[in-house]
């Protein structure tokens, strides 16, 4: 029997499920040259989970290849909406169609200018041309205002000061990449999430890599206690730590969240339908939710208490799918949200139960960032964030795609409103 809770979320996880299905049906069509069979699936994918503008995106393009400028406009009036689809502004038959029709050149005039940077616009916070570091993870201590980075190819966690990143742990204690990085300036601890990545493979540690929690004397950098995450081949992506002490850490590759609790051993292991691709987690203050942001199926609610998890609701046309970094903001969350193109900072409102996402407003959105933005941080009224993690810069197996020089450390700022 299913529980209630779970029976409830089970449309959003089929409608998912069904539009990769579909996707997967469509791409195969056209291969085999039905491109009718192939349009039937897209339109499919696009219906059944309409906040992932991947599917919106897909059934513009197939519109403007069959001429339909109805479906078209609808299509493009959808993406403004969800403030994405930068790669069909370019498509050229998408241009060829707005040349031919006001209404279609209208409607795209329309998506260009939903996707123009906001205003007032953020800027540079720190930078270093160290180009080897590949930045990923972030955080502030804000007793001391270091800023600390985590490096993935460098295997390393930086404090960052003047544009010089100084190595806070010896490199031979560190043998896999750095994903993620929390400090705990209560208890004088830095949390590390270290990962097995593709491109630690031609770093030439590929025998020792794993997915680990290490616990990190602030003072020093002495590696105080491991724990590895799982099988140890996982790849983390974000870790919180709540007032409690207890401590989070996302698991993309695993899809699900490990949990330490304070003063204890042993590791936690939570799974769920929702949770498939699991990236940034924020903990309320009194300890009793948890907001997880899952990648491919939007922002999850973790009843801490009960287990329940289900699914926080957008506002109509908006869009929570592709959020990596998460922080916690006066009662408001704050999301990276790189999943969905052009990559933003957007600023999320909820109900007083955590539900509902009321309002979503993009605070920061560049054209184009130096690289991925990635994760960030709270530092007073400013959220600060990684806009130069190196991941388009290599291939899935860390082989080096493109000839663009490889961006250094850039961290970029952006004002929050109280």
């Amino acid at each position: 029997m299913i529980a209630p809770a779970l029976a409830a979320q089970l449309p959003t996880v089929d409608g998912a499920a069904q539009a990769r299905a579909a996707w997967r049906r469509a791409a195969q069509s056209q291969r085999a040259g039905l491109p009718d069979s192939a349009w039937r699936d897209v339109q499919r994918a696009a219906d059944a989970f309409a906040v992932q503008p991947a599917y919106e995106e897909g059934r513009a393009r197939y519109a403007a290849l069959r001429g339909d400028t109805v479906t078209l406009v609808r299509s493009l009036n959808r993406l403004a909406r969800l403030e994405a689809g930068e790669a069909i502004t370019r498509d050229t038959g998408v241009r060829a169609l707005a040349a031919r029709h006001r209404t279609v050149a209208r409607t795209l005039r329309r998506l260009e200018a939903a996707l123009a940077p906001p205003a007032p616009r953020g800027r540079v916070f720190a930078e270093s041309r160290d180009t080897v570091f590949f930045p990923e993870g972030l955080d502030v201590d804000a007793s001391t205002g270091r800023v600390y980075v985590a490096g993935v190819r460098s295997r390393q966690v930086a404090v960052l000061a003047s544009g010089q990143l100084t190595p806070l742990i010896a490199p031979e204690q560190v043998v896999a990449p750095v994903l993620g990085v929390r400090v705990d300036a209560v208890r004088n601890v830095l949390w590390v999430a270290t990962g097995n990545v593709p491109l630690a493979r031609r770093l030439g540690t590929a025998d020792t890599m794993r997915a680990e929690l290490l616990r990190v004397r602030l003072r020093d950098g002495v590696i105080e206690q491991r724990w590895r995450l799982g099988d140890g081949t996982g790849v983390p992506g974000e870790l919180t730590v709540a007032a409690s002490g207890d401590v989070f850490v996302t698991d993309a590759a695993k899809a699900c969240v490990y949990r330490l609790r304070s003063g204890q051993e042993s590791l936690e292991v939570t799974t769920h339908a929702l949770v498939r691709s699991p990236q940034g987690i924020v903990v309320r203050d009194d300890g009793t939710v948890a907001w997880i942001a899952d990648w491919s199926h939007g922002l999850l609610r973790w009843d801490l208490a009960t287990g329940d998890v289900r699914r926080v609701t957008e506002p109509v046309g908006r869009t929570l799918v592709g959020i990596d970094g998460l922080r916690a903001y006066r009662g408001r969350l704050i999301g990276v949200q790189n999943g969905i193109a052009p990559s933003r900072i957007v600023d999320i409102t909820l109900t007083a139960d955590g539900t509902r996402a009321v309002a979503m407003r993009t605070i920061d959105r560049e054209r184009p960032y130096p690289g991925d933005i990635t994760v960030g941080t709270i530092i007073g009224d400013r959220f600060v964030f990684v806009a130069s993690s190196q991941w388009p810069f290599f291939d899935d197996d860390g082989a080096r795609v493109g000839a663009r020089p490889l961006p250094g450390v850039v961290l970029r700022e952006v004002r929050l409103r109280r």
